[in-house]
């Protein structure tokens, strides 16, 4: 048996044959995937499974947080050859003032004994 619905997107009659209610269908017109409601409902619960596939669609994008992170191999690398150089270096200035402003404040030591 057939059962017919409204798309949640655009507004456009879905009809399925072999799908089940609860499973999802594509809108063949604005491809938006919807819950398929249960056969004979009302208009009401046409509007409530197309809320329940928009919130489902966002919870598949909150659930992959790290999709939005995902970075090539290659530009990771990129990274790493760009910054660590960088840091060493202001790592072994820094060193070297503390060396020298030591080498100083124990000069000015023994010069006061």
């Amino acid at each position: 048996m057939a059962i017919e619905f409204i798309c949640h997107s655009c507004n456009q009659k879905i009809t399925v044959k072999f799908l089940k209610p609860g499973e999802t269908a594509s809108c063949k017109n604005c491809g938006a995937k919807n819950i398929i409601p249960e056969p004979n409902s009302s208009v009401g619960g046409s509007v409530l499974c197309g809320l329940k596939s928009k919130i489902k669609n966002i919870e598949e994008k909150i659930t992959e947080p790290e999709s939005i992170f995902k970075i090539s191999e290659e530009k990771a690398q990129e990274i790493i050859n760009r910054w660590i150089p960088k840091a060493l270096t202001v790592w072994a200035i820094d060193n070297f003032f503390f060396y020298v402003l030591f080498r100083i404040d124990m000069k000015a030591k023994t010069l006061e004994s």
